[in-house]
């Protein structure tokens, strides 16, 4: 998973592409967002991917681990 920025924002606002790639079948996943926050990026794998493809086993990041690894770790436990 990995987060790809935009150079401007565009007309509805958003700044970035979310990118999901599930490893066995190479099946890509895309949200956007509005903002580079956690809640925003947290925001956007539950809505794009979590609730419409279920929940990995795994999830593996480079920069997005340190941004959202407690957050949505939090969010799953509960």
């Amino acid at each position: 998973m990995d987060l790809l920025q935009l150079g401007r924002k565009t007309s509805s606002g958003n700044i970035a592409v979310l990118v999901a790639v599930d490893s066995l079948t190479k099946f890509a996943m895309t949200g956007l967002v509005s903002k580079l926050s956690a809640e925003e990026i947290i925001k956007s794998i539950l809505e794009n991917i979590i609730f419409k493809y279920g929940i990995s086993k795994m999830l593996i990041t480079d920069r997005l681990h340190a941004l959202v690894e407690r957050n949505l770790k939090d969010l799953l436990t509960q």
